[in-house]
């Protein structure tokens, strides 16, 4: 690069020295014709001066009439030698209007007529002419010089008339001028070269710092176009995943509908069944299916990053099983994936969703990085890290951690890329092939737990990417296992509490409000928020609970529960929904306090949320 400038710069400096010669060469020879220019008009103007003065004082009109001979010619010569004849002045003539020589210091010349000489032509329209003339016949250069005389025909106007009557021919010698023409010319030949020298070492030394701020300059832009393609490449990226999360949204929605039918009605069904009954494997097999749809479609949203983050007890363990069908379709059958489960992994509270983000993330990074093959190895143990353990690790703190590691026999990463691969839309694969979100998703997932992630990689050893997962207290891991109950349960049944339904999918209010009827409670439903207004005025407010999905046709479910509270103040709300999305307005819901059940739920979990509502007051219910 550097031989390259300076052969750039090299012949920059020849280019231009030759053009700068040029330059002053046409300079000079421009200013030498402009000198010339100038030396003739001063004889010029020194010829018109004598021919307006002494000249044209020494004739009159008269003389102009006849060519002078005799005693008239000799005294008008001896006057020219002794007054104008100088050493400028070499002779002179003087022509009549039709042209007629008058006067010559060559008699024979004189009364001789020359009407189509064209400078006397112009001198007699009253304007000046002047012509070098050089001498043929010269032998050599010097007497070529001596003899070039400049040639001056001026009008001759007589005072009180406009018009010319004559003319006079100055002959002037060239030889002065031409002395003066070569004093200027040597002058401005020496001006020329010190001048361009010294402007050529000028531009050549800022032809020099343009050229490196040229190249800065260059350099900046293509960064600043390479900066231009690469934000217009991510905002491309993000638009597609904006997009495919709100197709995921819309789809989760109308799946979560009719799962929850299904499930609230398989349950019903199961609870009908006599425990030794046949069916009941039949109704347990559509329920699990049902969970399993629930679970792909909660995997659909994690890889649109639409899942409403609920962050409960679980273990890591369980989360990975339950994906294992679902890992081995992504990998494909050229990666072979094994797991080391630790049996007695302890507990973690996550959002199920994130979690599953994070592995499915970095096993499709793991499979990338094996476009030959491999295997994928993922690991969970239990780990306790002191203050010295934690020291070496930036984000690491002391404490117990679940830590899953996910290994693959990949190509592996240098330094430069290990220190990159948490950056948002950083990818090394090729254009179109990576949005570069994956992993800095899986950093931003596990920060926001509380967690930190390591990679270990060296080129063609493939690479460990290692998560850390603050673990929870022993108690409240007990807390979170004796917690369950059967939706058959006493504890779960109602006692006549009367409750308003509000719910738009015909499908689940029936469902529901059967499902509820049947265990113990009074329901009323709307498919609305006005019919549900009016209902609830109808009964004067004589309501314990409303259960509300967040979007009604025609109004929030935030905003009617608002308006329920305000009839009446000791209503208890739950709110619901299948969104997952924007249009859920979770914010407003978690802002304004209201227990938030999703769908598609089991009859055990709505019975639950219900029954832990149904003692608390309004908005203070969680």
């Amino acid at each position: 690069m550097r031989l390259l400038k300076e052969n750039l710069l090299l012949q920059f400096s020849v280019v231009s020295l030759v053009a700068m010669v040029i330059i002053a060469a046409v300079f000079v020879v421009l200013l030498s014709n402009i000198i010339k220019a100038h030396a003739l008009e001063d004889a010029v103007e020194e010829a018109i001066a004598t021919s307006s003065g002494r000249l044209l004082k020494a004739i009159k009109p008269a003389d102009l009439e006849i060519p002078m001979t005799g005693e008239r010619y000799n005294r008008f010569h001896e006057f020219v030698q002794e007054s104008i004849v100088s050493g400028r002045t070499a002779r002179v003539k003087l022509w009549a209007k039709d042209g007629t020589v008058i006067y010559s210091d060559d008699p024979e010349l004189v009364g001789k007529r020359f009407p189509d000489n064209e400078n006397l032509l112009v001198a007699l329209r009253g304007e000046v002419a002047a012509e070098v003339k050089v001498p043929e016949g010269a032998e050599n250069e010097q007497e070529r010089f001596l003899g070039t005389l400049i040639e001056v025909y001026t009008p001759i106007i007589f005072p009180g008339t406009t018009e010319p009557q004559g003319a006079f021919e100055i002959y002037q010698y060239y030889q002065p001028t031409a002395r003066l023409i070569a004093n200027l010319q040597r002058q401005v030949l020496l001006s020329t070269v010190v001048g361009f020298s010294l402007l050529y070492g000028a531009l050549v030394a800022i032809v020099w710092r343009g050229w490196r701020t040229i190249v800065r300059q260059r350099k900046e832009r293509q960064q600043a176009e390479a900066e231009k393609e690469k934000m217009e490449l991510q905002l491309r990226e993000s638009q597609k995943m904006e997009a495919l999360g709100r197709l995921a949204g819309g789809v989760a929605h109308d799946f979560n509908n009719l799962l929850t039918v299904i499930r609230v009605g398989s349950d019903m069904l199961l609870e009908a069944l006599n425990r030794d009954d046949s069916k009941r494997q039949d109704i347990e097999e559509i329920i699990k299916a049902t969970e399993r749809a629930a679970s792909l479609t909660r995997q659909l949203l994690t890889f649109s990053r639409r899942q409403v983050l609920e962050p409960k007890v679980l273990n890591v363990n369980s989360v990975i099983s339950d994906m294992d069908k679902m890992l081995l379709r992504l990998i494909g059958e050229d990666v072979q994936l094994e797991t080391i489960l630790e049996p007695k992994l302890k507990s973690i509270k996550a959002d199920r969703g994130s979690i599953e983000q994070v592995i499915m993330n970095l096993v499709v990074n793991a499979r990338d990085a094996m476009p030959n093959g491999g295997k994928i190895t993922i690991r969970t143990e239990n780990t306790i890290l002191d203050e010295k353990g934690s020291a070496g690790i930036a984000e690491a703190k002391p404490g117990e951690f679940v830590c899953v590691s996910i290994t693959d026999t990949g190509i592996g990463m240098d330094k430069e890329t290990r220190e990159h691969i948490f950056e948002p839309f950083f990818t090394t694969k090729a254009k179109g092939e990576g949005t570069g979100l994956g992993l800095s998703t899986v950093y931003g997932i596990v920060k926001q737990i509380g967690g930190w992630i390591n990679v270990y990689s060296e080129p063609g050893q493939g690479a460990t990417f290692r998560i850390y997962l603050p673990t929870l207290s022993d108690s409240a891991e007990g807390k979170s296992e004796l917690s369950k109950e059967t939706a058959s349960s006493p504890e779960l049944r109602g006692n006549g509490e009367r409750l308003l339904l509000v719910e738009d999918d015909e499908l689940i209010r029936t469902a529901t409000q059967r499902l509820l009827s049947e265990t113990g409670y009074t329901v009323l439903s709307a498919g609305s928020a006005e019919e549900a207004l009016a209902i609830f005025q109808r009964e004067d407010g004589d309501f314990q609970l409303v259960i509300c999905d967040v979007v009604l046709p025609d109004k929030s479910g935030v905003e009617l529960a608002d308006q329920l509270l305000a009839l009446q103040p000791e209503l208890r709300v739950i709110l619901s929904s299948g969104y997952t999305d924007e249009k859920l307005r979770m914010s407003a819901v978690e802002e304004k306090g209201y227990p938030f059940l999703q769908k598609p739920y089991s009859t055990e979990k709505l019975l639950r949320s219900i029954k832990e509502n149904i003692g608390n007051k309004g908005r203070d219910a969680r």
